[in-house]
C-alpha cells in the first residue's frame, strides 16, 4: 500500500471509529440532559409575568401573576390574583388567560419590574430573547 503499512491504516481506522463513538456518546448525553430539563419545566419555556388587567368575570381591575409560554406567547395559567385571599388560592375558571390568548387585551399592562418587560407595556407578545 502507498503511504503506510496495513497496520498503520488499521490503527488510523480504529482511532477514527473510537473518536466517532465518543462524539456520538457525548451527543446522546447532551440530548438526554436537554430532554430532562425540558420535561422538568413542563416541556415549554415559561415566564411569569405580573400583569394588571380587567377581570372578565368580576368586572374589576386586578393584579395577576400569569405564566406565559415564551415560544408561543400563549398564556398558560394564573398563579396568583389580587381578587382572591390569599392571592395564590385562585379558584376561578381563569377566563382572563383564554381571553388574552384570543386577542382580547383586557387592558392588560405589565407591572413595574415584573417579568423583564417595561412597566405599562402590553404583555400580549413575548419580548425578544437576546
Amino acid at each position: 500500500m502507498t503511504g503506510g503499512t496495513l497496520g498503520q491504516w488499521a490503527s488510523l481506522v480504529a482511532a477514527v471509529a473510537l473518536l466517532t463513538a465518543f462524539a456520538a456518546g457525548i451527543l446522546a448525553v447532551m440530548g438526554a440532559v436537554m430532554a430532562a430539563v425540558l420535561s422538568a419545566r413542563g416541556g415549554a419555556l415559561r415566564r411569569r409575568q405580573s400583569v394588571r388587567l380587567a377581570c372578565p368575570m368580576r368586572g374589576q381591575a386586578v393584579e395577576c401573576e400569569i405564566v406565559q409560554d415564551v415560544r408561543t406567547g400563549q398564556w398558560k395559567e394564573v398563579r396568583a390574583c389580587s381578587a382572591f385571599d390569599p392571592p395564590h388560592a385562585v379558584t376561578c375558571d381563569r377566563d382572563c388567560t383564554a381571553a388574552m390568548n384570543l386577542g382580547f387585551g383586557l387592558g392588560a399592562r405589565l407591572v413595574a419590574g415584573a417579568g423583564g418587560g417595561a412597566a405599562g407595556a402590553s404583555p400580549s407578545a413575548p419580548p425578544a430573547v437576546h
